[in-house]
């Protein structure tokens, strides 16, 4: 059924159950916390990669970014909450793959940045639990997840693993500017009882 007001189908039913209310807003609370967390992440990213990564004007070459997709700000207003959503999931889906093998090409790479170990292990810990609970609000609202292949590590060089890490960073933070701003817009939706 579509609502003629918006063209987006309407929030569930399931959505007035005060646990559901509650997944939601944990969720939001969880994206605003981890946003915070990703730009201390990709500060302290960039300083443990020595030179060039640690200048101000460093910005490596598109074409080597992950297979991560774009949160696309631009067509926010034109996504429904099921495409939000599915474009959640399917993002950290994958981010949380990424931090993993950055978390682990970093214990090789600079294995004395204990800072660096530890904010990849809460960005991964929390990124699962964020995906988890974006996992429940879909469930709550009858969105099937999509079916995505987790990416498997390539063999690379060094600079192009730093390079990596650097897009993955910088992606996590993205995706979570867009994770809270798409819970935000779930949150002002649901009931106020």
């Amino acid at each position: 059924m579509i609502d003629v007001h918006n063209g987006q189908k309407p929030i569930q039913s399931s959505l007035h159950n005060p646990d559901n209310r509650h997944i939601i807003r944990q969720t939001h609370n969880l994206s605003k916390l981890l946003l915070g967390h990703s730009q201390d992440l990709l500060k302290e990213y960039l300083k443990c990669q020595g030179d060039p990564f640690n200048q101000s004007d460093f910005r490596p070459s598109p074409s080597s970014r992950p297979d991560l997709p774009r949160p696309r700000p631009e067509m926010w207003h034109s996504l429904t909450d099921d495409e939000r959503l599915q474009g959640n999931f399917t993002a950290h889906f994958l981010l949380s793959h990424h931090l993993r093998h950055t978390q682990e090409e970093q214990r090789e790479l600079n294995p004395n940045a204990t800072v660096l170990h530890a904010l990849l292990e809460t960005s991964l810990n929390r990124t699962c639990l964020l995906l988890a609970n974006i996992k429940v609000v879909m469930d709550s609202m009858c969105v099937a997840p999509p079916e995505i292949d987790a990416p498997l590590p390539g063999n690379v060089t060094v600079f192009e693993q730093k390079v990596k890490g650097y897009w993955v960073c910088e992606g996590s933070r993205d995706w979570l500017e867009r994770t809270e701003r798409d819970f935000a817009s779930l949150v002002d939706k649901l009931p106020n009882f």
